[in-house]
C-alpha cells in the first residue's frame, strides 16, 4: 500500500476487501510499503513471512509489482 499522503490509498485499501468478500474469497493479508520497487520488495518479503501459502498479490502500482515479483522470485516462488 502506498504512503498515507496518497489520496487514493484509503479507497483502494477499503475496496479490495469488499471485492474479495463479494467474490467469496478470504480477506486479504495487507503489507504496507513505499510506492516503489524497494517498497514492493519489502512488502512481499513481509507477506511471504506472514502468509507463506499466499497465491495472489495485488500491488498498489507497477513499480511495487516489479518489486513484489523480484522478492517472490528470490524466495523461489
Amino acid at each position: 500500500m502506498a504512503p498515507p499522503r496518497n489520496l487514493d490509498a484509503p479507497s483502494r485499501l477499503h475496496g479490495v476487501p469488499q471485492a474479495l468478500d463479494r467474490a467469496g474469497a478470504p480477506p486479504p493479508v495487507v503489507a504496507e510499503g513505499q510506492a516503489g520497487v524497494a517498497g514492493g520488495e519489502a512488502a512481499m518479503r513481509e507477506l511471504l513471512l506472514r502468509a507463506p501459502d499466499l497465491t495472489a498479490v495485488i500491488a498498489y502500482n507497477d513499480l511495487m509489482a516489479i518489486g513484489a515479483m523480484r522478492a517472490a522470485r528470490a524466495a523461489g516462488r
